[in-house]
C-alpha cells in the first residue's frame, strides 16, 4: 500500500465531517459515503504516471471517473446470486428457512438483496422475478398478491416493466 500525504488525510477528514453534517443525505447514504471515504484512502494499485492527477481533482476538471467504485481492487463489484437456489434452500448464514408462501418469499428476497455484497449496496440483478415468485402466487388471494407485489416493486427493487419480465403475464393472469 502506498503512503498518502497528510494533506490528503485532512481533505478526507473534511469530507467525512461534511457527510456527517449533511442535511440532504439519508442515514444509509451517509453510511455509503463514509465507507467510500475510507476506501478512498486505500492506495494499493500502482497507477500509471499522471493518472492520479486526472482522478483526484475537482469534478469540474475531472476527465476520468472511477464510477465511485473505490480504490480497493478486492471489493466485490457485480455479484449475481442464484436466487432460485436461495428460495429453494434458504440461507443458513442469514438464518432464513426456505419460504412457504408469498409473504415469506418477498420478505426473504428483500433480506437477501440487502446482504448481496456490491459497491452500490444493492444487487445489480434481482433475478427473474416472474419465475422466482410464480410458485408462491397461489398462496394468497389475487387481490392480496397484487397489493404485495406492488409494494415489493415500489420499494426500489424494480422500476420498470421490462425488469419485471413476464411476472404480470404469468402470475395466474394477475395484472398489476
Amino acid at each position: 500500500m502506498r503512503d498518502i500525504s497528510m494533506e490528503r488525510v485532512n481533505e478526507t477528514r473534511k469530507n467525512i465531517l461534511e457527510i456527517i453534517e449533511s442535511a440532504t443525505l439519508t442515514h444509509e447514504q451517509k453510511l455509503t459515503c463514509l465507507a467510500n471515504q475510507a476506501d478512498s484512502l486505500m492506495e494499493v494499485l500502482d497507477l500509471p504516471e499522471g493518472l492520479d492527477e486526472l482522478l483526484n481533482v475537482p469534478i469540474d476538471r475531472k476527465c476520468i471517473c472511477d464510477l465511485s467504485e473505490g480504490h480497493a481492487p478486492m471489493r466485490p463489484r457485480y455479484i449475481i446470486p442464484d436466487y432460485a437456489k436461495f428460495l429453494k434452500e434458504g440461507s443458513k448464514f442469514l438464518q432464513l428457512d426456505p419460504p412457504t408462501d408469498l409473504y415469506e418469499a418477498l420478505n426473504s428476497l428483500m433480506i437477501f438483496y440487502k446482504h448481496v455484497p456490491s459497491v452500490t449496496n444493492y444487487p445489480v440483478y434481482v433475478g427473474q422475478l416472474d419465475e422466482l415468485l410464480e410458485p408462491y402466487i397461489d398462496t394468497v388471494d389475487e387481490a392480496q398478491a397484487k397489493k404485495m407485489l406492488k409494494l415489493f416493486l415500489t420499494l426500489g427493487i424494480v422500476n420498470s416493466e421490462n425488469s419485471m419480465g413476464n411476472l404480470t403475464k404469468r402470475a395466474n393472469g394477475l395484472t398489476l
